[in-house]
């Protein structure tokens, strides 16, 4: 029995022995996944981000709350009717995404350039772990305060919306009638009814 036990642990050690060696020969013969991305603009950026954060777009930053019953202004503007908003609802919805957009793109812009400078850094050669630590931590600061413009901007529009209409959009956005649908603002916030 003992050599039987022997004999399976040296032909597994042998087999994971070989598939080690074939796929380290298999990795070294394979191009990176990142070829081709030396043309980008700035490097840690797709095309799309990029283009995106210019824009001042939300790229799914506020789905915490999208899919927790906090719907956002723009979408409450685009089904004011099926979600029988009044006037001063529709003038919140305009309000909130007017500001959410004017805060976005100034951040956006700003995350883009700090990524270029970020690139620029390795670029010339010049990188260091002090600059890289200082221009990390401000796009990480950018970013966060760019992904929370987005989500005050939901918790906002669903303080001004009443239970059916936060449960409708939800509907109407093609979530169904989800445990977030049907959430109250956290307690302490004034609600629209």
């Amino acid at each position: 029995m003992k050599q039987i036990i022997r004999h399976v642990a040296m032909v597994l050690a042998l087999t994971v022995s070989g598939a080690t060696l074939s796929s380290s020969a298999w990795a070294a013969n394979e191009p990176s996944p990142y070829a081709g991305l030396e043309g980008r603009g700035v490097k840690g950026l797709s095309a799309d981000e990029a283009r995106g954060l210019i824009a001042g777009e939300g790229m799914a930053q506020s789905l915490p709350a999208e899919l927790n019953g906090y719907p956002g202004p723009r979408h409450v503007r685009q089904h004011a009717d099926a979600l029988g908003l009044n006037a001063e609802q529709r003038d919140r919805a305009a309000a909130l995404e007017a500001d959410m957009q004017q805060q976005a793109l100034t951040l956006g812009r700003e995350v883009v350039g700090l990524e270029g400078a970020l690139d620029r850094l390795f670029q010339d050669g010049r990188a260091d772990p002090a600059a890289v630590e200082r221009l990390t931590n401000e796009i990480g600061h950018k970013r966060g305060a760019l992904r929370a413009v987005h989500l005050r901007a939901h918790v906002a529009m669903a303080q001004a919306l009443n239970a059916e209409q936060r449960a409708r959009y939800m509907v109407l956005r093609g979530y169904g009638a989800q445990d977030g649908a049907n959430k109250a603002p956290p307690a302490g916030h004034h609600r629209h009814n």
